[in-house]
């Protein structure tokens, strides 16, 4: 019930954050789709398409030398290719849209991640741990 308010907020031009404890920016997109019942969902799906600008997924990390929290973080936009994989409801090709989505502002998780273990600010075992793709994060990382 709440998800359809929101939704319907959304596409009458409201301004509408939500928080939602998901992984990744993709992950929250199917977590709302969820909420529906499956009869609706391929509705819903193009109702977020125009509904969405931009999902922001952040995690706080401890430092390499757990003193402090560091921020790592995945902004994804549903300009290019990531909006329409929403309408039809192919939510497995989002991370490949976000991979050539910089030109729009979008960020992957696991490029933060990366970023912040070269700079050596967190360790390779917490991204890992944090990565919404866990082997596929190390063997890049390793390359």
């Amino acid at each position: 019930e709440t998800a359809e308010m929101l939704l319907k907020a959304a596409n009458t031009g409201h301004l509408v954050l939500a928080t939602m404890h998901t992984k990744s920016a993709p992950g929250a997109v199917s977590r709302l789709i969820d909420f529906f019942e499956p009869e609706r969902q391929g509705a819903v799906c193009a109702d977020l398409a125009d509904a969405i600008g931009a999902v922001i997924s952040q995690a706080l990390i401890p430092s390499t030398d757990k003193t402090a929290r560091v921020l790592a973080y995945e902004i994804m936009t549903t300009d290019g290719g990531v909006g329409p994989q929403i309408r039809k409801g192919k939510l497995e090709q989002i991370p490949n849209e976000m991979r050539q989505g910089a030109s729009y502002g979008m960020t992957r998780m696991d490029d933060t991640l990366a970023k912040l273990v070269k700079e050596k600010r967190i360790t390779i075992d917490e991204a890992v741990r944090h990565s919404a793709s866990p082997e596929e994060f190390r063997r890049v990382l390793v390359a």
